[in-house]
């Protein structure tokens, strides 16, 4: 007699990216046509689904509603800890009611830790966890992230609108200032590419790299109130002080940093459900999930825990489970950048005085 297959849970964790959509119904396709499972469950608002009940299973009619919607369809859910309390007795139970023995987790750095510190648990009660996909706009260290590329194309866009409208405007014999706050939760990731996206397409806006004097301020790296200023006063140029999210200097300082007149900006949320995720991004996503999916069958074998590394050529990796929470400790971590990315990052920050 043929053994009943059992059944598989995919959902998000974290924080959502525009990239979060396309990446969970692309996998979850990938799921069914596997047919190694009986039923793919999809679940809402990340572990909280666990608890909550609230997940569907997976059909050609979800895949077709699911295009239709925006990045943060499957939404997102904070202050949800599985090892708290009776947290985790639910949630097993609800794997068990449902016979879901493979969970899928994709998202940010606290879903992998998250899911490492609580798949040691499930195992014991025959449920195997696997994080498969970075999603975050903020980078993660040890492999390539999804939703990144599309926060910084949406950085750039509303940067460049705010600098046509705030560097255009003189006050009295001085242009003006423009400070930008881009989103990055203490990373550097998004400023360093939207800075290197303006160096390698000369300018942003109607100015061009001459025509402007743009400052970088990072989360990771310091930079004093006295070099911003002193490079802002000597500036004679309409300038542009980009600041990532967790730098030590804030938007909100700016009005009484300088004597120029300043605007200031925060992109903010912007950066995430942005509808900048197009069709050759979509059409990327299916071959990665192709090519993890070409691993699967395998490690569901193997029955441990992992995740997937992806490499910025687009191979991919299979790792211990715990291998992102390690990289990217809840406290202390220590964001890392390509060296191409750290050396445009530094060319841009104002010089000690």
């Amino acid at each position: 007699m043929t053994e009943q297959k059992a059944n598989a849970l995919l959902f998000h964790g974290g924080g959502l990216c525009d990239s979060s959509n396309a990446f969970i119904r692309e996998f979850a396709e990938q799921m069914t046509s596997s047919h190694l499972f009986e039923k793919v469950y999809v679940g809402f608002n990340s572990f909280a689904c666990l608890l909550t009940k609230k997940f569907l299973e997976w059909t050609p009619n979800e895949y077709f509603s699911a295009i239709l919607k925006s990045g943060g369809y499957f939404g997102t859910c904070r202050n949800i800890d599985l090892t708290m309390g009776d947290n985790r007795q639910i949630a097993i139970a609800t794997c068990k009611e449902y016979n879901i023995k493979y969970i899928f987790v994709a998202g940010g750095d606290g879903s992998a830790r998250h899911l490492a510190e609580i798949s040691e648990d499930f195992l014991k009660k025959g449920i195997l966890c696997a994080f498969v996909m970075p999603l975050t706009i903020d980078g993660i260290n040890g492999g390539v992230s999804l939703g990144l590329t599309q926060a910084v194309r949406k950085s750039i866009a509303e940067t460049s609108n705010f600098v046509a409208s705030a560097l255009h405007t003189w006050e009295g014999l001085n242009t003006c200032v423009a400070g930008v706050e881009l989103q990055g939760r203490n990373r550097d990731d998004i400023l360093a590419n939207v800075l290197y996206s303006i160096y390698r397409q000369g300018g942003i806006s109607d100015f061009s790299l001459k025509e402007i004097d743009i400052f970088a301020v990072p989360a990771n790296y310091p930079v004093s109130h006295t070099s911003l200023i002193r490079a802002v006063d000597i500036s004679s140029n309409p300038t542009l002080i980009l600041i990532s999210e967790g730098a030590k200097i804030k938007t909100d300082d700016m009005q009484k940093m300088f004597s120029r007149k300043v605007r200031t900006f925060k992109i903010a949320h912007l950066s995430q459900i942005n509808a900048c995720t197009n069709d050759s991004d979509v059409t990327y996503i299916f071959r990665l999930c192709e090519k993890i999916w070409s691993n699967m069958p395998k490690l569901l074998r193997a029955g441990e825990p992992f995740s997937f590394k992806i490499h910025g050529d687009g191979q991919v990796s299979v790792m211990p489970i715990d291998y992102y929470a390690k990289l990217n400790p809840r406290e202390g971590q220590k964001a890392e950048l390509p060296s191409y990315l750290e050396d445009i990052l530094k060319a841009y920050m104002p010089r000690k005085y």
